[in-house]
């Protein structure tokens, strides 16, 4: 059987090829079986031949061709074609028009003589040789133009001619075929060669005029002057004496006459044209040449003015706008958007396109440059941002900018894609795709300080965390479509401004030796308080007396230095974590949480935590991350116990949950002169309303503005003065004392007045309670003997509290709930108006403290503040901010080792703007972080769509900011009139001065009976309790520190 053999298809050309470049329009191919297959491949580029066509190639290359069906020529070959014919038949032009001015020149040459001097005729006089070949006339169109004319030195055979010199130019190269029949046919145009000149003897009476240097530097011509310094070259060329040689003869009111001496003879041209004779003129009297020739330009020639200003910025925008370039609008970094700004763009096209700048600020503004910063200087760059993102598709910062603002404002899509044709801004799903690759940036710089620390570093940072709800309303609501609820959880990571080094060896200690009186203030901590009042006071006074604000102004210090108050004013890195999807309610999703973060957050080394991670939150947060560690407490590790995590509460919460509102106001209480809702009315204060934690700022200036009033009517008192206006006896002379006597003699009346409000035993009453051992109060909490309650009368023992209340009540008739006490403040006659507003003023004092220490970020006094706070939460039923101030006392007390302790105090806020004073808590950037997030998911109506860009929100959050900062973007006042506040507390003062609240009447009551208050004193009869919850709460580790059940 024969062997079955494959042939390779053998392909043939046809004859089909272009005429010049042999381009083949088609092929022919044979299949095994002799089967042709003809295949077109160019058809496309083929031209047909035509009449004209020939015509052109026997004009260029000598070429006789034929038209046929089967040959063509290419596209490429054709337009070359065309060009040589184009070139040729403009150089033909310009030599025959020549020739005709040519003549006219010698004649003009013969009939005029420079050395005449009267109107006498005088003889003509023959300046060149009859033999010498006439310089064709060139028509001059612009300066530019002002140049010699520049005629190939070949002749008709390629030969090379000869100088008068004996120089040789460089004889053309020449290829073979089209090339050599191309350069042959042209020098046959070229009839008209370079004169050569002899030698001219001297001739005084030829004046020597000036022309216009040119940038091209030849054998047969040089330019009179060197372009730098304006004087006469030193090269080959026309001889020059001195400027002043050089003059502009008239030969008649419109036209004059220029020439040039060269060493082989002299050459002149008469110019015609009146805007060619201006520039002459211009360029002759050497006076700013240039903008004198450009002011002729812009009148005669508008059009190739505009074009050679367009010629300029093309070029500009090409070197800008290439590739690496590091032009500021094609850097998509993060840094490079996200760090965008318009000082960046204007100084890169300083640099790079300063002409370009120039010509688009010309068309938003007439003074040039702009003013920096202002509304045309961001139009101008918007609309170069633009028009070169036209050009350059990747020059798109600015437009990923844009996107992301559109984005945040809950832009649709479609309405993007339609910006997005204009160049305003990209497509959609760009900056999606952009997004979604920066999610690693969130968290990148803590995932770095993690490496450091589990390498031993003291460099550490804590994580904070709260709620994050909302309710998305449906647009048509239905049984089934109802009010949706989106429950998730918002963390943020902080990296800790204040280093504490650890201390090795310092194990977890307990509290057990901490009693209740180590949770309320200590006369140490009343003294610190005192110290911390009296600058609140003094500053008071400053602020809202004229005569106290001139003399103290400007020498009383705005800050309350305390150990850490040089690093107070460092701005903290804070990094938003995005959105998780936890409702902090579930103890299920909390676990899920923790797990999470402390498998990327935690600092481990072998398996084993190097060291426990903060995390702070409100009280809810703070004891729900106890419950989640308390569901895991029979893990095997650590890790799985989510012992990673120390919970924490934050001080902003705090603030709001003071609940100073709850004993000082009533809306029922508007009659009765001298409170707080009667001020609210007075001050027209109708922000006023509602629970606190909707408006708690609202709330916390008015009884601000109430506090700096009572304290200028404390400080007139003092000198017995009952108005405002009264000038207060200061000693003569002080205002040449030292700074430091001028305020150590404020201070000192000012700590009078606090001395006087916050005395010592303002807290004796509480102290004594819980140190009596015998006091009905402590009588369940000191039986307490290893872990079990003991019987006051008996040996029996008992592992729950109310098994012991149930056998001394049982077995030994003991009823402690028959006792009452009755306190002397019910039995006397009071002043009620006098005490509401001391106590007021008391709470309102502790309130102010605790702000301004978070304010100046004084750690040392937020959590010394706690113990005053606890008595406080303990009266107005605050149970959960009770256990938490119990709680943040004895983590600072023994329960953390020293180091962390240190860590809890010192790291407790953030600063953004940098400032000693502008601290704020993290748990109050948290809530500002929320709120802006929330603007951002205005597009998503369904929790998965939420959680699926919750990674998003930061960036978008991060942009606006920047958006806003760069083009000074200013948030509303929402104010039609800001109101003042010395204004208020000019008003309040007026007032308590009229009704003498501050002094004592006895029998002054108060209509509503709801605020009265049992003395001036808040602190009185808060031990009811408190030292149960003490007990009980009082944590042995920092983890899971739940209420002791047995108690």
């Amino acid at each position: 059987m024969a062997e079955l053999t494959v042939s390779t298809p053998k392909k043939h050309h046809l004859q089909d090829r272009c005429v010049l470049c042999g381009m083949v329009f088609c092929n022919v191919e044979i299949t095994p079986s002799g089967r042709k297959i003809k295949t077109s491949v160019n058809m496309n580029k083929k031209l047909k031949i035509t009449k004209q066509t020939v015509d052109d190639l026997h004009l260029v290359i000598d070429m006789d061709l034929t038209s046929t069906d089967a040959t063509g020529i290419c596209i490429k070959c054709n337009r070359l074609v065309k060009g040589v014919v184009e070139k040729l038949q403009i150089i033909k032009q310009t030599l025959n028009e020549s020739i005709g001015y040519s003549r006219k020149l010698t004649v003009k040459r013969l009939l005029w003589s420079p050395s005449s001097s009267s109107t006498t005729q005088q003889p003509m006089k023959k300046v060149f040789s009859p033999k010498v070949q006439l310089w064709p006339k060139t028509k001059l169109k612009s300066a530019s133009e002002l140049q010699t004319m520049i005629i190939s030195p070949y002749g008709k055979s390629g030969k090379v001619l000869q100088e008068p010199s004996g120089n040789t130019c460089t004889q053309l190269s020449t290829g073979d075929n089209a090339v050599r029949q191309m350069a042959t046919t042209t020098e046959a145009l070229l009839q008209f060669h370079r004169p050569i000149l002899p030698a001219i003897s001297e001739q005084p009476n030829i004046p020597n005029v000036i022309t216009e240097t040119s940038d091209k530097q030849t054998k047969a011509r040089k330019s009179l002057f060197s372009p730098v310094s304006g004087q006469a070259t030193d090269k080959k060329g026309p001889k020059v004496e001195s400027f002043q040689d050089f003059k502009v003869h008239p030969v008649s009111q419109k036209e004059i006459t220029i020439g040039v001496y060269y060493e082989s003879g002299k050459r002149t041209v008469v110019i015609e044209n009146k805007d060619h004779i201006k520039m002459c003129k211009v360029i002759f009297y050497q006076k700013n040449v240039e903008k004198g020739l450009m002011e002729i330009l812009e009148t005669t020639s508008k059009d190739q003015f505009a074009a050679y200003a367009a010629k300029i910025v093309k070029n500009e925008c090409e070197t800008i706008c290439k590739r690496h370039s590091d032009f500021a609008l094609t850097d998509k970094t993060y840094e490079g958007i996200m760090e965008f700004s318009w000082d960046h763009l204007y100084q890169d096209l300083l640099l790079g396109a300063p002409n370009t700048l120039r010509i688009v600020s010309s068309m938003v503004t007439s003074s040039i440059p702009m003013p920096v910063p202002s509304k045309e200087f961001h139009h101008a760059l918007f609309a170069i941002g633009i028009i070169l993102h036209g050009r350059n598709r990747e020059a798109t910062t600015l437009q990923y900018l844009n996107g992301m603002v559109l984005l945040h404002g809950g832009c649709t899509h479609q309405d993007m894609k339609r910006l997005a044709k204009l160049g305003v801004c990209v497509f959609p799903e760009t900056v999606r795709n952009k997004l979604q690759s920066w999610q690693s940036n969130l968290d990148e710089k803590l995932l770095e300080v993690k490496e450091k620390w589990c390498k031993g570093d003291s460099m550490t940072y804590q994580l904070v965390g709260d709620n994050w709800d909302k309710n998305i309303v449906p647009s048509y609501r239905t049984s089934k479509n109802s009010t949706q609820s989106i429950h998730l959880f918002n963390v943020i990571g902080v990296i800790d401004r204040i280093v504490i080094k650890k201390e090795e060896g310092t194990p977890v200690r307990t509290v057990d030796s901490m009693t209740a009186v180590d949770f309320i203030p200590s006369e140490g901590d009343i003294d610190s308080l005192q110290k911390e009042l009296t600058f609140l006071v003094a500053r008071s006074v400053i602020q809202n007396i004229k005569q106290m604000e001139d003399l103290f102004g400007k020498i009383y210090p705005g800050h309350l230095e305390h150990i850490h108050s040089n690093e107070a004013g460092m701005k903290t890195s804070q990094y938003s974590l995005g959105l998780f999807d936890c409702d902090e309610k579930k103890t299920a999703d909390v676990i899920r949480l923790l797990q999470n973060l402390t498998e990327k957050y935690v600092p481990k080394k072998d398996g084993e935590i190097v060291e426990e991670v903060f995390f702070g939150g409100d009280r809810l947060t703070d004891e729900k991350i106890q419950v989640a560690q308390q569901a895991m407490r029979n893990a095997d590790s650590g890790l799985e116990r989510l012992e990673g995590f120390i919970s924490k509460i934050e001080d902003f919460h705090r603030l709001m949950n003071l609940a100073i509102h709850r004993l000082s106001y009533n809306t029922q209480s508007s009659r009765d002169r001298g409170t707080v809702h009667y001020y609210r009315n007075l001050l027209n204060a109708r922000n006023v309303k509602g629970e606190v934690k909707n408006s708690y700022r609202a709330y916390k200036q008015l009884y601000y503005t109430l506090f700096d009033a009572i304290c200028c009517v404390l400080f007139l008192k003092k000198f017995e003065l009952d108005s405002c206006d009264s000038t207060i006896p200061v000693p003569q002379g002080i205002k040449d004392w030292e700074a430091d006597q001028q305020l150590q003699w404020l201070n000192d009346k000012c700590g009078e007045i606090v001395k006087e409000i916050f005395p010592h035993d303002l807290f004796a009453e509480l102290q004594n309670v819980l140190a009596d051992p015998d006091h009905e109060e402590n009588y369940w909490v000191n039986s307490i003997e290893n872990d079990n309650f003991k019987c006051h009368f008996c040996n029996s023992r008992y592992k729950y509290v109310i098994s012991l209340k149930m056998h001394e009540k049982t077995k030994h008739q003991v009823n402690m709930s028959a006792k009452v006490q009755t306190t002397n403040s019910l039995l006397r006659q009071t002043d009620e108006l006098n005490d509401y507003l001391v106590s007021v003023f008391r709470l309102t004092a502790l309130h102010q403290n605790l702000n301004s220490a978070v304010d100046m970020g004084d750690g040392y006094r937020v959590v010394r503040s706690a113990k005053f706070e606890t008595p406080i939460y303990n009266r107005t039923n605050k149970v959960k901010y009770l256990i938490g101030s119990v709680h943040l006392t004895a983590l600072v007390s023994g329960t953390l080792p020293a180091h962390q302790s240190k860590r809890l105090i010192a790291n407790r806020f953030i600063n953004i703007s940098g400032g000693k004073n502008n601290n704020l808590s993290l748990d109050e950037f948290v809530e500002i972080l929320n709120r802006d997030t929330k603007n951002a998911t205005h597009g998503f109506q369904t929790k998965d769509s939420i959680v699926q860009h919750s990674k998003e929100f930061p960036h978008l959050v991060h942009a606006v900011k920047h958006f806003d900062a760069m083009c000074e973007v200013k948030k509303r006042k929402g104010f039609h009139k800001l109101p003042s506040y010395k204004e208020d507390v000019k008003k309040v003062l007026i007032d308590l001065l009229s009704i003498n609240g501050l002094e004592v009447r006895p029998g002054r009551t108060l209509h509503c009976r709801k605020i009265v208050q049992k003395s001036s004193n808040p602190f009185s009869d808060c031990f009811v309790g408190l030292p149960v919850m003490i007990a009980r709460h009082k944590p042995e580790l920092p983890f899971r520190r739940l209420r002791n059940k047995n108690m």
